[in-house]
């Protein structure tokens, strides 16, 4: 049986599927976390080497009788990246042809925008916006919570616990969002939040923009004002990729992660700001994941012509297999 693999590899799993010409899902696999940013080349190799080989000897399919592989990594975002994991991998498997390797980035864009043509905002624990011309990446944010970032969870976290504490010492009015902090962090005094952050992951500070939201909603002006800020970083990055390309006006931008998904109202600030940018825009709120996004790759470079009618069969497959892995 011919059939195509697809694999995504993120900070918490690695998911590899294989899927028949007719976009069915034969089996699935998983493994642990893939961070090449953290990991050697080698690592990273091996643990896509794991995945696809359990995967396969899981549903007994020949290795001889792939049509394609597409792999989608967080992080693997260059060239010269992708090139040497394909070479570590080739080293552990022999010669594989009909295989490309994928950020994750890419690999959602064309599930988000498969005929390309518009502009991906991700906001998730980080930000950044993005684009393909004449099939290179174009981008901008996305830098690292250190340094940029800005409207991504950590950015609004970070926000939020700095006008908790401003707001305790009276230097700005009081906000709900001091009160909000301490109670989701199971704290007692405010002099403990500073603890709290030298000790904190990043996703445990991303987490608390979820607060601002729910403050924001609530009408409370210093949550409010973080948003109207992030939004302004987010259409700006937006406005960085739109002169980059050839997308044409009215630039359609598709919204994704988890906090647009709770609440669009960063989305709809995001797109009043790009409205001052002078910015004609249209706006959605796109559902997708890597692994999808990689399968319709797979089934695309295997000379399969994929239907939107397939493309929403796989996504609701993928998205019953994604819940239920661990």
């Amino acid at each position: 049986m011919s059939y195509v693999v697809a694999v995504h590899g993120d900070d918490s799993r690695t998911v590899a599927v294989a899927l028949s010409f007719d976009g069915r899902i034969l089996a699935k696999s998983s493994a642990g976390p893939c961070i090449p940013s953290t990991m050697t080349v080698e690592e990273t190799a091996k643990l896509a080497y794991f995945v696809i080989t359990d995967l396969l000897l899981s549903a007994k399919l020949s290795f001889s009788s792939y049509g394609w592989m597409s792999i989608a990594i967080d992080g693997l975002t260059t060239s010269t990246q992708k090139a040497q994991f394909l070479s570590g991998l080739s080293g552990i498997l022999g010669p594989i042809p009909r295989v490309t390797a994928y950020s994750a980035q890419e690999a959602a864009y064309a599930a988000v925008f498969p005929e390309g043509g518009g502009i991906l905002v991700s906001i998730g624990t980080g930000s950044n916006a993005y684009a393909v011309k004449n099939g290179e990446e174009v981008r901008a944010g996305g830098w690292g919570y250190m340094v940029d970032d800005e409207g991504g969870g950590y950015w609004l976290g970070a926000k939020a616990l700095a006008a908790a504490m401003q707001s305790y010492d009276g230097r700005m009015p009081g906000t709900p969002l001091l009160q909000m902090t301490l109670k989701w962090l199971s704290l007692q005094r405010v002099e403990q939040l500073a603890d709290w952050f030298k000790r904190a992951s990043v996703k445990d500070v991303a987490s608390i923009a979820t607060l601002v939201l729910g403050a924001a909603r609530s009408g409370d002006k210093a949550a409010t004002n973080i948003l109207r800020e992030g939004a302004r970083e987010l259409a700006k990055m937006v406005w960085a990729v739109w002169e980059r390309t050839d997308i044409r006006i009215p630039v359609e931008v598709a919204f994704t992660g988890e906090l647009v998904r709770e609440d669009p109202k960063l989305a709809q600030l995001a797109m009043d700001e790009l409205g001052n940018l002078g910015l004609e825009a249209t706006a959605r709120v796109a559902v997708y994941s890597s692994l999808w996004g990689a399968a319709v790759l797979a089934l695309r470079s295997s000379g399969v012509a994929v239907s939107q009618q397939m493309m929403d069969d796989i996504r609701s497959s993928l998205e019953s297999i994604l819940q239920a892995s661990p």
